[in-house]
């Protein structure tokens, strides 16, 4: 979360008839919202005293905290309480990574029964990894049909020199089979 969302978040959270923040009505949802991202951030505290403790050590870290003083933070653990009363036990958010591979480990399998892998970066062309096989098994760039596949999967042909390897969705252990044009 932004330091923004944090602050409007726990102070809608820590005051139960707050109706407007910021010029802004708090409706219900909102503050159902609210009220689960203050048990999830505290959620970790098995009594009032961890969860003062935590509260002190998130001071130097968190903006929103950084102006309570002692008193406000003692004030953490009934208002955590109550809380979870309220909407139950909040579990933590799975963190899951979501970006993109930036290489993958690819099979290159030529006409002729040889077999070399390779990391390759996702971000080549088709052209560009022409090239790296021309160099590889010596076939000239003009002869050379690539064909990328699964094991299981029916195998496509990598025409497009200027489409990138991503686009294809390769992962590791693909395989691509580089063959000799017949039409030469």
């Amino acid at each position: 979360m932004r330091y923004g969302d944090d602050t409007r978040k726990f102070t809608i959270a820590l005051n139960p008839g707050l109706k407007i923040v910021n010029g802004g009505k708090v409706d219900a949802d909102e503050r159902k919202s609210s009220e689960r991202a203050f048990v999830r951030e505290f959620r970790d505290a098995e009594d009032c005293s961890k969860l003062q403790t935590i509260a002190e050590s998130k001071l130097s870290e968190k903006a929103y905290l950084a102006s309570m003083t002692e008193e406000d933070i003692e004030t953490l653990g009934p208002h955590y309480t109550r809380l979870v009363g309220k909407v139950g036990e909040v579990f933590r958010f799975a963190e899951v990574d979501m970006t993109a591979p930036v290489d993958v480990l690819l099979h290159f399998e030529a006409y002729d029964g040889r077999v070399e892998s390779h990391r390759i970066g996702l971000n080549l062309a088709v052209g560009e990894l022409r090239d790296f096989c021309e160099s590889m098994f010596g076939i000239p760039r003009d002869e050379i049909r690539l064909w990328f596949g699964a094991i299981g999967t029916v195998f496509k042909e990598m025409k497009l020199d200027t489409r990138k390897l991503h686009s294809f969705k390769m992962s590791d252990d693909d395989t691509v089979l580089v063959n000799v044009r017949a039409d030469l």
